[in-house]
């Protein structure tokens, strides 16, 4: 049974009230004795410590678990209004992950609903939406927050995004990602307008709002606490949320 270990980032961007304000901090590692970075080398198999059942993403971070196969998983909206920035990948061929092109193709929704099932970019099934308590407004058009992003927005400078963040996950996890895939932008509430414009409204997810998913294969989950300023999609202030590992 593949098995990954749950950490959060050794460098976890903390949000603050400008942008200004944001930075790295250097967090204590928390993992017990004995928890560390696989050698891949010595090992065919990328067998990791398994997640434990509640994961916490401080706000402007991001962690990455792993959910075996039939396990369902919670993304919870801790503290209300945050968006999380979402992906899922084959541990085994991390070129291989959750897709937002081939499960809108999958499902013909451009929107997921519960009992939707999710693809990868092989179009192998890797989550199903079991229940959602939100609005159900989980866009799947944006690509992640990144340093070009914000730059191309006018906000330039260094500060917490959430390409940044996955790439850090993934090489904490003994992973060289060479590109980023758009995310599954969970609880962010983006609208196709008459004019078939998109619009961005802050997420309207309440405190304790939930997205439960099925794992349909062992995945690499990575959530990230989007810190995104730019349409004010988590509000003034971005927050933390958090993840549950179920059965």
């Amino acid at each position: 049974m593949l098995r990954i270990r749950s950490a959060e980032m050794d460098v976890c961007p903390i949000q603050g009230s400008a942008a200004g304000q944001r930075g790295p901090v250097r967090k204590r590692n928390s993992e017990p004795d004995g928890w560390g970075r696989i050698n891949l080398e010595e090992k065919p198999m990328p067998v990791f410590h398994a997640a434990t059942s509640r994961t916490i993403i401080p706000p402007g971070c991001a962690v990455g678990v792993g959910v075996t196969s039939g396990q369902h998983v919670r993304i919870i909206n801790t503290e209300g209004g945050q968006v999380v920035d979402t992906w899922a990948f084959n541990p085994l061929q991390t070129d291989e992950s959750l897709s937002m092109a081939h499960s809108r193709t999958a499902t013909y929704h451009l929107f997921f609903r519960p009992r939707d099932q999710l693809v990868s970019n092989r179009f192998n099934p890797m989550l199903t939406i079991l229940e959602d308590s939100s609005p159900g407004t989980h866009d799947t058009l944006h690509a992640a927050c990144s340093a070009g992003s914000n730059a191309f927005f006018g906000n330039p400078g260094p500060q917490p995004n959430c390409h940044d963040n996955l790439i850090r996950v993934m090489a904490d996890h003994g992973h060289e990602l060479k590109t980023v895939p758009c995310p599954w932008n969970l609880f962010e509430h983006t609208e196709v307008d008459g004019q078939m414009n998109l619009v961005d409204r802050p997420a309207a997810a309440a405190k304790g709002d939930y997205i439960e998913l099925k794992a349909e294969q062992d995945i690499l989950l990575v959530c990230s606490a989007c810190p995104s300023m730019i349409g004010m999609i988590s509000g003034d202030s971005p927050k933390g949320a958090a993840i549950e590992i179920q059965g």
